[in-house]
């Protein structure tokens, strides 16, 4: 099974090395113009491949920068990260859905084994779930939106990790429905985790987007150390493990159905004027009263994602 598993990474490499284009983006940021200019015949119109490729220069011509100068950027990139209000609250709220996402998904795909049945047969199921979550989240992405999309995945988790919490040795002790509503609760998990990559990058401006990318990544890890932590914790008090699950997914649920802004019908943010317009599709939102700021909620929404 091994020798099978290292072909199929070993096509998998070869066919992104030679089939799939490097960042142009990084490639103008390196200096390496050429290969750049031979990305943007491939992928735009002839009409336009000019323009894109002078103002990708303009914009990200960072290759003759010395390292003083990039470390400064850095750095000036991490304070404006932290420093805006608007920016404050969205990677506060992703970061821990981030985290929420992996300590889920993770804790989850370690225990399959211990579910009731054949551990062979639980890892079949749960490979076709896989399958099945990147059809449903790509269609939620079509259908409902980003934000939409990631708090239906995170209360489908609770609502499933509620369910094992009830039929929990200690409690109604109907193994067989653990063992089916934790199967179902990967589409809600996988289905997260996917959206978010598409919806975290879609929330910070150029400028500081592959800082925010790097600060949720770290939480994303995190989650993955202290996931092995709840099969411990199972084996002494099971209902408890999947209580602390919905908990944790039914507060990231909220926080993004209520804290964060619909980006769908945006563009990628670059200017604060972009921030601020996609903010306004926020459930609530912070508006300045009489010199401080209240809380309101914003009617608005009900057009934009009706």
């Amino acid at each position: 099974m091994t020798k099978y598993i290292s072909i199929v990474s070993f096509v998998a490499a070869a066919v992104i090395h030679f089939f799939v284009l490097e960042s142009t983006v990084w490639l103008v940021g390196k200096g390496k113009y050429e290969e750049a200019e031979s990305n943007i015949k491939k992928l735009a119109p002839e009409k336009v491949q000019q323009q894109i490729f002078e103002n990708l220069k303009n914009t990200y011509n960072s290759g003759d920068e010395d390292e003083e100068s990039k470390s400064d950027s850095a750095l000036d990139n991490l304070k404006q990260l932290v420093s805006k209000k608007i920016l404050q609250s969205r990677l506060v709220i992703m970061g821990y859905i981030w985290f929420a996402t992996s300590v889920l998904f993770r804790s989850f795909a370690l225990g399959t084994s211990d579910l009731e049945g054949s551990p062979y047969m639980n890892l079949v199921y749960s490979a076709a779930f896989d399958v099945l979550a990147c059809f449903i989240s790509l269609g939620l992405l079509k259908i409902i939106g980003r934000r939409a999309g990631i708090t239906l995945c995170f209360f489908a988790c609770a609502a499933c990790t509620a369910v094992c919490a009830a039929f929990s040795p200690d409690w109604l002790d109907n193994p067989n429905m653990v063992r089916y509503f934790a199967l179902i609760s990967k589409l809600g998990f996988l289905g997260t985790h996917n959206i978010n990559y598409i919806y975290t990058p879609e929330l910070f401006p150029l400028s500081v987007r592959s800082t925010a990318m790097g600060a949720v990544g770290i939480l994303d890890g995190l989650g993955a150390v202290i996931a092995p932590f709840f099969l411990d914790y199972r084996k002494s008090n099971q209902e408890m493990q999947y209580i602390i699950q919905t908990v944790t997914a039914g507060v990231a649920g909220v926080l993004a159905m209520a804290m964060l802004p619909e980006t769908s019908q945006f563009k990628l943010p670059v200017t604060d004027e972009d921030l601020e317009e996609a903010e306004r599709t926020r459930l609530f939102r912070v508006k300045k009263a009489r010199g401080r700021p209240e809380m309101e909620e914003d009617s608005e929404l009900m057009k934009v994602d009706g």
